[in-house]
């Protein structure tokens, strides 16, 4: 296993992915030989290696899934609420017996996620994001609430990285995974500020998450379902429970699935990185 830490530009590169392509069979590329994952500084893996046992030890873990199938002014994500229905089946196995609660947020305000970061093990958001150019530090998830107008009509309602950033751990979080299908939520495109590693996905890390599944640019809906999916039945399959470990591996698996289906195109599938 190998932890990547980019510096200036090079923090926008998929290291994950590199490799010989072009020619009429797969080439030989780092997946094939190290299992990636990218960590924002020294001192936040130390942090997160701190709290490393919270996703063994954890006796009554809780789930919880954002789902954004539509969102005033922006492309549908077709079937995001049966990808929720099919998560929440794959915590139904003898091994993760401690997921005691899964809790589903349809078209949830900015409030009501943030309010639930500090207080789940795994949290999978399905949504739409937005980069800030200027300053990464506004750059937000794209949820919804109601005109307040009366008349029930929807409005996007923005959850920012820096009120991410200050849901700690403390709050009650168990180190677990946030998967984040979402694009561009582990990129940072101001680049005078590229050193600072400041987006979403480092946003939930430095919240108390372990895991942080995401991505560096856009992603197909289709793609994004088919990682998702993957991850939770790999990583709840067996008899045994999930551990940090298995937690990363999974990851590795369902890119690597997707990565073998589509490997003329990397574009499809090195966008997905492992940040913890």
């Amino acid at each position: 296993r190998v932890w990547w830490i980019g510096v200036g530009l090079l923090a926008h590169f998929p290291f994950h992915a590199a490799g010989c392509y072009g020619g009429d069979t797969p080439g030989e590329s780092a997946m094939d030989v190290v299992n990636s994952t990218y960590v924002p500084t020294l001192k936040s893996l130390l942090y997160a290696r701190e709290k490393r046992a919270a996703l063994a030890d954890t006796a009554h873990a809780k789930a919880c899934f954002v789902a954004m199938e539509t969102t005033p002014g922006y492309p549908r994500l077709d079937g995001v609420e049966n990808e929720a229905r099919l998560i929440q089946a794959a915590f139904s196995g003898d091994c993760v017996s401690r997921v005691t609660s899964v809790t589903t947020l349809v078209h949830p305000t900015a409030a009501q996620v943030a309010d639930h970061i500090g207080h789940c093990d795994v949290f999978h958001l399905a949504c739409h994001a937005e980069s800030d150019l200027t300053n990464p530090s506004r750059s937000r998830l794209i949820l919804a609430r109601t005109d307040p107008d009366g008349r029930g009509m929807e409005r996007p309602d923005e959850l920012f990285v820096e009120d991410i950033m200050r849901r700690s751990s403390s709050a009650g979080a168990a180190a677990g995974i946030a998967f984040l299908r979402a694009c561009y939520s582990a990129d940072n495109p101001a680049v005078g500020l590229s050193d600072e590693a400041i987006h979403l996905a480092s946003a939930f890390h430095l919240a108390g998450f372990n895991h942080v599944l995401a991505t560096l640019w856009s992603t197909r809906n289709n793609s994004c379902r088919a990682v998702a999916e993957k991850f939770y039945m790999y990583l709840f399959q067996g008899a045994q429970e999930p551990t940090h470990r298995s937690a990363a591996v999974a990851f590795h698996r369902a890119v690597n699935d997707l990565r073998e289906d589509s490997w003329k195109n990397p574009l499809l599938w090195a966008s997905f990185v492992h940040v913890g």
